[in-house]
């Protein structure tokens, strides 16, 4: 998008210098593997792989997952701290808040089924297996049952013409009805 109302992106890049004129910034000295190259600009904008947001529970009793540095969560959002829910950017990095906002508000209700004792606090589940395909899928245990749950996969790269399944040995458990 940003492409297509003309912005300039360049990836693969290292910014060496900023030049400013009366504390304007004027030009960007950037280095990538095609050589040094001056853009000229009235600002910049950085990026970079976002993290969740953990700092509340660092070190505390709640798993955090290899793939998105955000806790382990099974289909009722629960972590491995009893009776601690995740949801949103908490669980992985920048989401669209529409995204954040149906995590939370299932997060909120299965809480508050917890706390009618209506479900245990205590997550549970088969631990899903993603392909090298797959940066991250979440939640990351599976327990059946919740037909309703927001469930959050992240290709590496783009995927065309293939179905989303997860499999018990060979036994389609769920798949997503698009493709």
């Amino acid at each position: 998008l940003a492409r297509a109302c003309g912005v300039a992106i360049r990836t693969g890049t290292r910014l060496r210098e900023i030049e400013t004129n009366s504390g304007m910034v004027v030009a960007a000295v950037l280095e990538s593997p095609n050589g040094t190259q001056r853009l000229a600009t009235e600002g910049l904008v950085f990026t970079g792989n976002w993290i969740p947001e953990t700092a509340a529970i660092a070190g505390g009793p709640v798993a955090l997952d290899p793939r998105t540095a955000g806790p382990q969560i099974d289909q009722a959002m629960r972590t491995s701290g009893p009776g601690v829910f995740a949801a949103g950017n908490v669980l992985h990095g920048v989401e669209s808040s529409g995204w954040c906002a149906k995590e939370g508000r299932h997060a909120g209700e299965m809480a508050a089924r917890y706390l009618r004792g209506e479900i245990s606090g205590v997550r549970n589940g088969a631990m899903l297996e993603p392909s090298d395909e797959i940066e991250f899928a979440v939640p990351q245990f599976w327990n059946g049952g919740l037909a309703s749950f927001p469930f959050n996969v992240r290709m590496k790269k783009d995927v065309v013409d293939r179905s989303l399944a997860l499999k018990i040995g060979e036994t389609a458990v769920w798949s997503s009805p698009r493709r």
